[in-house]
């Protein structure tokens, strides 16, 4: 394969879904998506994740490599599944634009005809390159390329503040759902509101009642978001990592509770014991953030944030409904929401917050635990 063509390459690979849809819907053809540039980098305007820009600059002229940018547009279908595996079009044809960043040799002849494609991770609200920062040395010797694609909105709202000029075409017009807004006796719940730059999506929704945030990373805090669902009455309760940020909000640590807007919430742990930094610092230190349980009538929800299958969840009590994450490397493997859920039993478990990680691996992890019921829903 001639460097020329990884571009083809990525724009095909974005196509995959499809291939998922064809099990359960008639077949059609997808036009090939359009490719724009490499878009110029300049003083003043660059990629995000630049090698030159990273934490320790790589120079890779050095190494005899091109680093080059391309926006990626076309149609694509949304998709929804269920427990079993069933694959529906919830949205057909929704327009994106999307970014590629490419890494590749200079010389033609250098190439190995091998591409390491990184789906950007988007876990604390920008891309992150989980194949190239680990591998871009042994990427280089080998004289392979690497091209990195940015898949969630969560990323795109990122990329737009870094440089809103260069990306500000870039869009996905049928984002991720938000966790999720829960009406009881005409009261609201918002968790961790998070606002996506392409579509206003939260002008749909009823004003909270209460807005719950576990913690500080800004794809669970968006202060813009909280204003847009509150009025003067909307009560804010925060973990304690949220303290500066939210001046305002109440405040609640781990084993703390508290009744609010007519709800019953406690905050419980939510941490890290093995995923960490490389420094050895878990990226979710214990005490930072919170887990909620919200009570109301005689059924409890547990919302579980970022943590990992953490052992105070075995003194939880009665849980009705878990939301449990499943975010790579930063909270669970499916193995570990599968050790979580033995440990809560709760009757309605839905995966949320899991980004690339196959929720449907839970189905097969649980299906001899009768009693609890998994629902996929697309909560990444």
């Amino acid at each position: 394969m001639r460097p020329s063509s990884l571009c083809a390459l990525a724009a095909i690979l974005l196509l995959g879904a499809g291939t998922v849809a064809a099990q359960t819907a008639p077949q059609k053809v997808t036009p090939v998506p359009r490719v724009t540039g490499p878009v110029p980098a300049t003083a003043d305007s660059r990629p995000f994740m630049a090698a030159a820009d990273a934490q320790t600059s790589l120079n890779l002229p050095a190494y005899g490599y091109v680093e080059e940018e391309f926006f990626i547009s076309g149609m694509a279908n949304a998709y929804d599944w269920d427990s079993s595996g069933a694959v529906t079009v919830r949205t057909a044809d929704a327009p994106y634009t999307t970014r590629i960043l490419l890494r590749r040799p200079i010389d033609p002849a250098r190439f190995s005809g091998t591409v390491w494609v990184d789906m950007l991770n988007p876990a604390r609200g920008y891309d992150f390159a989980e194949n190239w920062g680990t591998t871009n040395y042994y990427i280089m010797d080998h004289g392979d390329a690497s091209i990195g694609v940015t898949i969630f909105p969560a990323a795109i709202r990122g990329l737009k503040k870094f440089d809103p000029k260069r990306h500000g075409t870039i869009s996905m017009a049928n984002p991720a759902t938000p966790l999720q807004a829960c009406p009881q006796g005409g009261k609201v719940i918002h968790v961790d509101p998070v606002l996506n730059p392409t579509d206003d999506y939260y002008s749909k929704f009823p004003k909270a009642n209460l807005i719950l945030i576990t913690h500080a990373h800004v794809d669970h805090l968006d202060s813009k978001a909280i204003e847009k669902l509150s009025t003067d009455k909307t009560v804010v309760i925060a973990c304690p990592g949220c303290s500066s940020t939210l001046p305002k909000a109440h405040i609640l640590a781990n084993g703390e509770t508290g009744t609010f807007a007519e709800f019953k919430i406690e905050a419980v742990p939510a941490y890290n014991i093995v995923n960490k930094r490389p420094d050895g610092v878990a990226f979710h230190p214990k005490g930072d953030g919170d887990g909620f349980i919200i009570t109301f009538g005689d059924k409890r929800i547990y919302i579980a944030g970022d943590t990992e299958n953490i052992p105070e969840m075995k003194s939880f009590g009665r849980i009705d409904v878990a939301f449990l994450p499943m975010n790579l490397p930063y909270t669970m493997t499916p193995e570990m929401v599968a050790d979580a859920v033995r440990s809560i039993q709760p009757a309605i478990l839905y995966p949320y917050h899991y980004s690339a990680t196959n929720p449907l691996a839970l189905v097969d992890l649980l299906q001899k635990e009768k009693s609890i019921e998994v629902r996929i829903r697309d909560l990444r």
